[in-house]
């Protein structure tokens, strides 16, 4: 403020008072014409720099903005955007993280034969078993085949009575018992798009103390067998006894593909085996035993 002062009194106050003092001394009027002149030019100069600052910072901001609107750049702000550019392409594009590749490939559906090992006739998916468009899905059922909870009641409601009218009809081995545990059995699959249903009978469980990993191999194996004995091709499971039965889904994972890729080993009348899980958890318990299974690793 006082800077602006001494302009002020330099420019204007100083030449006033002398124009005052000395006015008398000026013989003519041209020389006084001369002396107001240079007053009133020393008068707008004052009154316009005050506004120079802001005409000037004005300027700058439209010239950035002309500059940036050119694409007119600092080298270092070229850096920052390529950088922030090749971000947003990556994530307009359909590149995928790896986690969700690998968890998007689990829910999808298919074990790669190539890097799982097994058969390339098995796969993994997530699913409604009695929606599907097979020659025969199976039913973990129980041993009266008269229906029951989980997916057994779910086939019985989805295919009508004429399930279990057949299933009626299939003689008892003894009282209440027309399919043991590990044992399969056939029907009409009513109102479903499947052919048949395969009705087998997995182990509850009691802790492995009751021969239940040799009956649930049991029931994946009879259940292939009696699919080939009626010349069917394609075929469709859920996860036998780990439902209400209590097996443990992992070590059960484990028996039903090991069973099912040796049973193809041996046979080649089978064109698919699916398995159809109710959740993705079940379906990823699956997937991560297909892993261990083509490494050599099993518990």
């Amino acid at each position: 403020m006082k800077t602006t002062n001494n302009l002020n009194d330099k420019i204007f106050v100083q030449p006033f008072k002398s124009y005052h003092k000395n006015i008398q001394n000026l013989g003519s009027p041209l020389s006084r014409n001369q002396r107001l002149r240079d007053i009133v030019k020393r008068i707008c100069l004052v009154a316009v720099t005050p506004l120079a600052y802001p005409i000037l910072g004005l300027s700058y901001l439209i010239g950035t903005k002309i500059c940036r609107s050119a694409k007119i750049i600092d080298p270092t702000e070229s850096s920052t955007t390529s950088k922030t550019s090749s971000v947003i392409h990556s994530d307009s594009s359909e590149t995928i993280d790896p986690t969700e590749s690998s968890s998007t490939s689990k829910t999808s559906s298919v074990i790669q034969p190539e890097k799982s090992g097994l058969s390339s006739k098995i796969h993994l998916k997530r699913g409604d078993i009695t929606k599907l468009e097979v020659d025969a899905i199976v039913n973990a059922a129980n041993e009266t085949l008269l229906g029951g909870g989980g997916i057994d009641g779910a086939i019985h409601r989805a295919g009508g009575r004429e399930i279990l009218n057949e299933c009626r009809l299939i003689p008892q081995v003894r009282r209440g018992v027309r399919c043991p545990t590990g044992k399969a059995r056939i029907t009409t699959a009513g109102k479903m798009p499947a052919k048949h249903v395969i009705h087998t009978v997995g182990p509850r469980w009691h802790g492995g103390k009751n021969s239940e990993e040799k009956l649930i191999a049991d029931a994946y194996r009879n259940s292939l067998e009696l699919a080939v004995e009626h010349k069917l091709r394609t075929i469709a499971f859920p996860s036998i006894s780990t439902g209400i039965f209590g097996f443990p889904i992992e070590r059960a994972a484990q028996i039903a593909l090991k069973t099912i890729n040796e049973f193809l080993e041996e046979h080649d009348e089978l064109d698919s085996v699916e398995f159809i899980l109710f959740s993705d958890n079940d379906l990823n318990t699956y997937q991560d035993a297909a892993d261990q299974l083509a490494t050599g690793i099993e518990e």
